[in-house]
């Protein structure tokens, strides 16, 4: 009898074991499924803050006209759009805030093409292109490269003068290195140092702008 006894303990005790264990193995996959479930949920919303962010460099570049105190023409706003657009991903890349290159040319073509119709600007002449080829040459590259080493009254102060063909002078043109040149050659010095000021500031407020970004 006394056995019967013990066998019995013996039985409830083990069987409290095993549902002890099962409770803690169900709580634990409880856990790894939500940690699995949470993580699920913020990798859509990882990629659709890095998507988002081309977005966003649309949204502040078309303020960018706003804060830009120099007169534009249309085609001026349009190409001041566009470098603002490329700034913001080069700003963007250099904090390691990398987009997918090929749908990024793709929804900027499209989004130019849109301003472009907006602007009322013939879109025949394919103007969205101009942006493809200032991006991939070193014209707008360049540019930020000579500011950024020019060190005055040490060195002497780079003038944009590029920016400002493109900008001011003759916006939505493309020439041959040659002829680009001569163009450049026959600026006028007092105006490359007026537009250099009005464009430092509003590089100024692209870098704050495009800082926000996460």
């Amino acid at each position: 009898m006394i056995y019967l006894i013990f066998y019995a303990i013996l039985l409830a005790v083990c069987l409290y074991i095993i549902l002890l264990y099962r409770h803690k193995s169900n709580n634990t996959l409880d856990n790894d499924y939500n940690s699995i479930s949470n993580v699920s949920s913020k990798e859509p919303k990882t990629k659709n803050t890095r998507k988002d962010a081309l977005t966003s460099i649309f949204r502040i570049s078309e303020k960018g006209g706003d804060h830009f105190k120099a007169p534009l023409s249309k085609e001026g706003q349009l190409e001041l759009l566009m470098f603002d657009i490329w700034f913001g991903i080069q700003s963007l890349e250099s904090r390691g805030i990398l987009l997918d290159y090929e749908d990024t040319q793709k929804r900027i073509e499209d989004y130019l093409i849109k301003v472009i119709q907006n602007f009322g600007l013939p879109s025949e002449k394919k103007y969205e292109r101009v942006y493809l080829l200032r991006s991939v040459t070193d014209g707008w590259e360049r540019e930020m490269l000579g500011l950024a080493q020019s060190d005055y009254p040490r060195t002497k102060q780079y003038l944009p003068a590029y920016l400002y063909i493109c900008f001011i002078k003759e916006p939505l043109k493309v020439y041959a290195d040659e002829f680009l040149e001569a163009k450049i050659d026959s600026l006028n010095i007092s105006d490359l140092a007026d537009f250099f000021m009005v464009f430092i500031e509003h590089q100024n407020w692209l870098v704050s702008e495009f800082r926000k970004i996460k």
